[in-house]
């Protein structure tokens, strides 16, 4: 029976997912708080460079729509390069350890055009729509906020004899962020219009957060606090995790219908693919099984769920003297009555399908020694499946213990010899070595031949025992 799921069910899944996803990259935003140096410095890397790529992919997938959307993306799509090219000189300058030219902060600089440009684009028709008193209000209660805020900054800055090339960058980001903190107030003035959008609420949250960001920043840097400068950062990556999430929203939410106009159309190309493709799957199945049956060595499709033998190639069933599929794999191959605690199901399937496992293994049927090629396939049918080709290596096993056993002889042939060889050759030189020191030097120079002569026996030995070559 089909199962049926109620659209409140489905809308309450989403919304599920949704939260999962706005604590996820919230949280991975103010992961950094918790993180140790380096650790630290190399997440925060890691994440400016990342998490502006990824907003520019769903940036670009938003303007393929050519929508009302496709001047957001545009925009957007520059202002976040812009930002991400500042951000990635940045980090290079900090890790060589040089001062970040003037170059980088024009890069930022630039990319809060394209920003305003847009809010002014599509905030227009709500100001057109807007009584001009609560204009004017709305326009004072922002210019208030933004004295209350920049106003203590720029009297600390000039009471601290800040030099005027530090004035003049500090006076173009104030004056930029009092405009970002007007951009704020309309942004939300464009989702109050449009409440079925939650793009524009989450463009307000980025927005603020940058703003913010800026602000602790250079409150920081004035009063020469180093240790909350982690939080700053923090601060900015909410600014992009807010950006992301208002852009997945509207690509999640994107819908793609087909016109009613062509919907027999599309119903008859879609009968037509489906008769196309059962009949390309019966013929991949017959050209797979075609093949299986011309190899020599044994082949079998097992269903990793069930260990039901699918397919058993003709070498296979001549080894067991009948036809073995539909059966289970572990009664049949290896005589069990439960799976095998050697299968290799989970070096094959899952993370690791698609992937050959080479291994040997003795029959426990035949008694047989098989070298195992074992790999997740899908079959026609679209199941994945357990396929094992078994190579039969029983004779060069028995060759190979067969060397073992004869090279363990010659290493302990080698050995005894050595014994007996080095052995009297350490007695005589002992021997020398005593006598030197009692007899005349006639006689030491006779001592010092034969010492001369041992020495080369000794050579000779070990290349013998050694290599098997008799020289010195």
């Amino acid at each position: 029976m089909m199962k049926v799921i109620s659209l409140n069910k489905l809308k309450t899944q989403k919304k599920t997912i949704y939260l999962i996803l706005v604590f996820g990259i919230f949280f991975l935003s103010a992961l950094p708080l918790l993180l140790p140096q380096p650790v630290q410095n190399f997440y925060m890397n890691l994440f400016r460079i990342i998490v502006p790529l990824i907003i520019l992919s769903l940036i670009a997938r938003i303007y393929e729509y050519g929508d009302e959307y496709r001047d957001v993306a545009f925009f957007l799509g520059i202002a976040i390069f812009l930002f991400w090219v500042g951000e990635t000189l940045y980090i290079y300058y900090q890790e060589i350890g040089e001062n970040t030219p003037f170059i980088v902060g024009l890069f930022y600089i630039l990319a809060y055009l394209p920003i305003f440009w847009l809010i002014i684009k599509r905030v227009k028709p709500y100001i057109r729509q807007a009584e001009k008193y609560s204009l004017v209000i709305f326009s004072i209660v922002l210019a208030i906020i933004s004295l209350l805020i920049f106003y203590p900054l720029m009297y600390l800055i000039f009471s601290a004899n800040t030099p005027l090339y530090d004035i003049f960058l500090i006076g173009i980001y104030t004056a930029l962020d009092t405009g970002m903190l007007f951009a704020l107030g309309f942004l939300l003035l464009i989702y109050y219009n449009k409440e079925s959008s939650p793009f524009w609420l989450a463009i307000s949250f980025s927005v603020f957060f940058g703003v913010a960001g800026d602000i602790f920043y250079f409150y920081l840097d004035q009063y020469g606090i180093e240790k909350g400068g982690i939080l700053a950062e923090v601060i900015f990556n909410l600014m992009y995790a807010s950006l992301l999430i208002g852009l997945y929203l509207m690509v999640s939410e994107k819908p793609h219908l087909i016109p009613l106009s062509k919907f027999e159309k599309t119903v008859g190309n879609l009968k037509k693919k489906i008769e196309e493709t059962e009949e390309q799957i019966r013929m991949e199945r017959e050209q797979l099984l075609s093949i299986f049956e011309g190899i020599d060595e044994p082949i079998y499709v097992a269903d990793p769920e069930t260990y039901e033998i699918l397919y058993a190639n003709k070498a296979l069933r001549k080894i067991f003297g009948e036809d073995v599929t539909g059966k289970i794999c572990y009664e049949v191959l290896q005589n069990l009555d439960k799976p095998c605690d050697f299968c290799t199901n989970d070096k094959i399937m899952g993370k690791n399908f698609g992937k050959t496992f080479v291994w040997e293994w003795q029959n426990l049927v035949n008694k047989r020694w098989y070298r195992c090629i074992d790999r997740g396939i899908r079959w026609p049918d679209g199941r994945e499946v357990r396929y094992e080709m078994a190579i039969d290596v029983t004779e060069r096993k028995y060759a190979e213990e067969e060397m073992k056993r004869a090279l363990q002889q010659e290493r302990e042939f080698k050995l005894k010899a050595a014994h007996y060889f080095f052995n009297p050759i350490a007695i005589a030189k002992g021997y020398i070595d005593v006598m030197m020191d009692e007899v005349g030097e006639e006689e030491k120079k006779r001592l010092e031949i034969i010492r001369h002569a041992i020495g080369r026996v000794e050579k000779v030995v070990k290349n013998v025992v050694s290599k098997g070559e008799i020289k010195e």
